[in-house]
């Protein structure tokens, strides 16, 4: 007995600890949820981390294009030479800085400095033993040269201009899909959310009518066993009975696979409990379906973006048809000596250059081709994604509208089943039912309280699928108007 004692006080302790160490449980709101899966979920960190490289390699064109560069290199070398009169070491050491300056409009400057500077050491030997040493220093003193080279855009265009351009509207395409990835990550979050909510809603259901299959099952049996029903009527409540466990059953782990889900997206590990907050609500969308189209065409960011590739196409096509025309260039060139005699000579030229591919087997032509098929293509993408917005949000708004229909008669049939359960509830008081058909009754009404569930469920589903179609959530707009 007072081993037992003892292992009761020892074991209580770590009982007590293990206890303390289960996860509480987390409230958590479908605003909280959405911000969570888009500071956390894998998916919206991969989208983050795609548009910084975006940033970096806008950054990096746009130095590229504008942004000086500097550039050195030093050499030192030793040279021996050993004769039979002689030995001579011969030292130098040589280095240059050069400065490169690109500008927008297509010119180039480019200054570089340099110098030199060599010492001489020279024995005389006689006899292999030396009889006298000679030293001598050469300086090449520090020269200067700048150059300035022009393009003329008489026949051709500023090609660093296009680039430039190409550039911001590439990065613009990258942040417009970056945003639009976004909102598609918070659309899945809030339809994750809806599905944990329905699926805990069901479950009670099916909790509430097993446990009124119970009831009735036990009453059956009394029954049966007083002899005041049939045997038959104990082997139907007993089907029921185990139809209805089945379904708690199939409930219970379609719940648990979509909260593993739900947690998955926010990185929960699977032990920890979470409380969701967020009731569901019908808040009607006051919008013409014209507004919608025609507010979509104007922020759908994917359409922009393919705005965006018809431009580019149009400045592919240009580049293709220049690219055999006269180039015309014009360099300017300053350089200043200083000698080691002291004298600092300087010389100027002007030049002027034309390039001109005469004949290339019609090679550029094709290309060409080529670009004049892409650009038509362009278009052709444009008028397609122009038709399927205009047909995406007409589905997406009569699909909302639908919603809205079955919510707006819904109220009927549940006040309807609520007088219903009155009325058996109230027979039965007075003899006239049977207990089985309040618990139908019942049953009836919790189904149609799901049914509900699930309509909202689709009506806010529909909702946050539209204002991703038009290209803006559907309460922003309203805010706006």
């Amino acid at each position: 007995m007072i081993w037992i004692i003892a292992l009761f006080f020892v074991i209580t302790p770590f009982a007590n600890v293990l206890k303390a160490e289960e996860p509480k449980a987390i409230n958590i709101s479908l605003d909280d949820f959405v911000k969570l899966v888009l500071e956390k979920s894998l998916n919206a960190q991969i989208t983050i981390d795609n548009y910084q490289s975006a940033k970096y390699s806008n950054s990096a064109t746009r130095r590229d294009l504008l942004a000086p560069k500097v550039t050195s290199s030093f050499s030192a070398s030793q040279s021996k030479s050993l004769q039979k009169t002689s030995k001579t070491i011969n030292d130098s050491l040589t280095g240059q800085v050069s400065l490169a300056q690109p500008f927008i409009w297509g010119g180039d400057v480019s200054i570089s400095g340099s110098g030199q500077g060599t010492r001489t050491n020279t024995d005389t030997l006689t006899d292999g033993e030396i009889t006298s040493s000679a030293k001598t220093w050469d300086r090449t003193l520090p020269n200067l040269s700048a150059s300035y080279k022009q393009q003329i855009y008489l026949f051709v265009g500023n090609q660093k201009w296009r680039s430039w351009k190409r550039n911001r509207m590439g990065f613009d395409n990258s942040t417009r899909s970056f945003q639009r990835e976004l909102h598609s990550i918070e659309v899945e979050a809030r339809s994750s959310y809806y599905d944990a909510m329905i699926s805990l809603e069901k479950i009670e259901v099916e909790r509430q009518k097993l446990k009124s299959s119970k009831v009735l099952f036990n009453i059956t049996k009394a029954l049966v066993d007083a002899g005041k029903t049939a045997p038959v009527e104990l082997t139907r409540a007993q089907i029921s009975l185990k139809l209805d466990e089945r379904r708690l059953r199939n409930a219970e782990i379609a719940t648990q696979q979509t909260i593993n889900n739900f947690k998955n997206l926010v990185l929960y590990p699977e032990n920890q409990p979470v409380n969701l907050t967020t009731q569901l609500q019908y808040v009607p969308a006051k919008f013409t379906l014209k507004f919608l189209q025609d507010f979509a065409l104007t922020n759908r960011l994917d359409l922009q973006n393919t705005k965006t590739n018809l431009t580019l196409a149009q400045i592919s096509l240009k580049e293709s048809k220049e690219t055999n025309r006269p180039q015309l260039n014009t360099t300017f060139n300053y350089k200043y000596d200083t000698l080691i005699t002291n004298e600092k000579p300087e010389s100027w030229s002007v030049s002027g250059s034309l390039d001109w591919s005469l004949f290339d087997f019609r090679i550029n032509a094709l290309k060409v081709k080529q670009s004049k098929i892409a650009l038509e293509n362009a278009k052709r993408q444009l008028d397609q994604g122009t038709r399927a917005i205009l047909v995406e949000v007409q589905n997406g708004y009569l699909e909302l509208v639908r919603s809205e229909e079955q919510i707006a008669d819904f109220a009927e049939t549940r006040k309807q089943a609520e007088n219903n359960v009155s009325a058996v509830r109230l027979r039965y008081e007075r003899g006239l039912d049977r207990l089985i058909d309040v618990f139908d009754a019942e049953s009836k009404l919790r189904d149609l309280d799901l049914e509900y569930l699930n309509l909202l469920l689709s009506y806010n589903k529909a909702r946050d699928r539209l204002g991703f179609l038009v290209g803006k959530k559907l309460d922003e707009i309203s805010v706006e108007q």
